[in-house]
């Protein structure tokens, strides 16, 4: 996939995964950047939540990635070191390319907020055959800060159509 600056104004089609044990939707990450993606004239093309299993993320991740209609995917949760953070390990097995940066951006940005814990996280992007991945906390306050301080900048530049 070629990224050009012509792409910034067009609209991108997202799907929203929330990766826990409780309900999507439930005050997490999921309301916020389903808010945002909405207001920046992006379209939330499709939701879901799995529970933090391997096997059953992948799989999701594999579904999404093979719909062409389907932009970018945004994964909130399941990015700690406890047995739940299973997402990115599922995201490192659908990677093609790494894009470093993000994950670094994240950590440094939602320290303040959210404390030391955040050195611990596996927040990460990667192109995973020309769909690109962005993971996060899931966490309200992560989400604000990673959407507006990071995604709402870079999002557009993965626009297909």
């Amino acid at each position: 996939m070629i990224i050009e600056p012509e792409h910034t104004s067009k609209s991108v089609a997202v799907a929203l995964l929330t990766v826990a044990d409780g309900a999507m939707g439930d005050g997490g990450a999921a309301p916020v950047l389903a808010e945002r993606i909405r207001g920046h004239g992006h379209a939330l093309v499709t939701k879901a939540s799995e529970k933090p299993d391997l096997h059953r993320v992948g799989a999701r991740l594999n579904n999404w990635i093979d719909d062409r209609t389907i932009d970018a995917v945004i994964v909130a949760g399941g990015t700690g070191i406890g047995p739940q953070g299973v997402t990115p390990e599922a995201v490192d097995r659908v990677a093609t390319r790494t894009l470093p940066g993000f994950g670094e951006l994240v950590r440094r940005l939602c320290h303040p907020a959210l404390g030391s814990a955040m050195a611990l996280d596996g927040s990460a992007a990667v192109l995973a055959r020309g769909t690109a991945i962005f993971t996060l906390p899931d966490n309200a306050e992560a989400a604000a800060i990673v959407w507006d301080q990071i995604l709402a900048d870079v999002l557009p530049h993965f626009a297909r159509g």
